[in-house]
């Protein structure tokens, strides 16, 4: 428990505080700004007080401000300000000599360079204040450094390009078919596509049907198309969606299911000899010769390219459609269910440059160029979107 302790103030009534006080603040009075020309001469930064002005002292003010105003427009007011203000550009070079080159030295300034001697009080001033002899600020203009050169207009261009083709017959040159998968696939993005449907057996055994979206679900770069090198085509498998899946990219063992079971012997079987002695025999043959120029230039102990290499070959596109319609028979077959329902995706994307133009007509015209050279649209259903820029 605590107890109330009584406290006593001293009597302070009769005791004089007045040396402790401030002193009192002067009354304000009514001042000019400093653009007045009723300024104090020897002290420009202090108006002059203004005191019981009548009405016709303010007219005399009003009449010696306008005066003011028409000597700050005239034309030696001018020839003064551009003899008092500099550019930029004008100014770095003047003072570029004064500090030491660093910036360009290939290594961290040491004790021993004397930087801090090579630089005296009055050169600091100037470099890090802008300060001259006289101790007074130059004046930069950044307007008279800037100059526009560019008048902004209108441009239309194509981005991307996204669809899902029928079959591999779209591509009217051929294409340039890889054998082997990307290490990293470069299917990043949905491509603003609405997620699909994938099928998964969760951990109890169950079958499980959710939407993803495409890049999610595992697939591969199938090929490029030949004229019109900006377009991929990937083949998407969502039946071998698994729910713990940390990657998109095709398991090692559905890769070799894939290849020896069904894509390998379809390509050889609608391709000629003369084509197919070029192409790789089987899985195991194309991952060794993906690696090969990688191992033996490992074995010289040097790393000029990278271990794996994306080898492409050439598929004429005559036999395109057989072999995407066996392909689709081969899928139906005891053991590769689970390659059911495989879609081609077309991408392009990063086409802004080489499709761009003043006028829309001409953009496509440019864009039509490409794409009707390559591509057959009987197999592809298209939805354009157009941005003007």
């Amino acid at each position: 428990m605590i107890s109330e302790i009584p406290c006593h103030a001293p009597e302070l009534d009769g005791l004089d505080i007045s040396h402790l006080l401030p002193p009192p603040t002067p009354p304000l009075e009514p001042s000019l700004l400093q653009e007045s020309p009723l300024r104090n001469d020897k002290d420009p930064g202090v108006p002059l007080p203004v005191l019981g002005l009548l009405e016709g002292d303010t007219e005399d003010l009003a009449s010696t401000a306008t005066a003011h105003d028409a000597e700050i427009s005239s034309p030696a007011h001018h020839a003064d300000y551009e003899s008092r203000v500099k550019r930029l550009g004008r100014q770095l070079a003047h003072t570029a000599d004064i500090c030491p080159e660093i910036i360009s030295s290939t290594r961290i300034a040491s004790p021993e360079d004397g930087l801090s001697e090579k630089l005296g009080s009055l050169d600091r001033r100037q470099v890090y204040c802008g300060l001259g002899s006289g101790g007074h600020a130059s004046h930069i203009c950044l307007n008279e450094d800037e100059r526009i050169t560019h008048v902004a207009g209108v441009s239309f261009d194509v981005d991307s390009v996204t669809g899902f083709p029928s079959s591999l017959a779209i591509a009217k040159q051929g294409i340039r078919w890889s054998p082997t998968q990307m290490p990293v696939s470069d299917l990043q993005s949905n491509l603003h596509l609405c997620p699909r449907e994938v099928h998964y057996l969760d951990m109890a055994g169950n079958q499980r049907r959710v939407h993803r979206p495409v890049h999610q679900i595992p697939h591969y770069t199938f090929s490029r198309l030949i004229g019109f090198e900006d377009v991929s085509l990937y083949l998407l498998f969502p039946n071998l969606y698994r729910e713990e899946q940390k990657s998109s990219r095709l398991r090692d063992e559905d890769f070799r299911t894939w290849m020896d079971g069904l894509l390998l012997p379809i390509i050889h079987n609608h391709y000629s000899n003369s084509h197919v002695q070029h192409y790789p025999s089987s899985y195991d043959h194309s991952k060794h010769n993906a690696t090969a120029r990688g191992i033996e230039m490992l074995a010289q102990r040097v790393h000029p390219i990278a271990r794996e290499q994306q080898l492409m070959y050439y598929l004429p596109p005559e036999s395109l459609g057989a072999v995407w319609a066996s392909i689709q028979l081969a899928v139906q077959r005891p053991g590769f269910h689970h390659f059911r329902d495989v879609t081609v995706l077309l991408q392009a994307k990063n086409l802004k440059v080489l499709t761009k133009d003043i006028t829309w007509s001409q953009t496509m015209a440019r864009f039509q160029s490409y794409w009707t050279h390559a591509i057959d649209e009987e197999h592809l259903k298209l939805r354009r979107s157009v941005t003007k820029r």
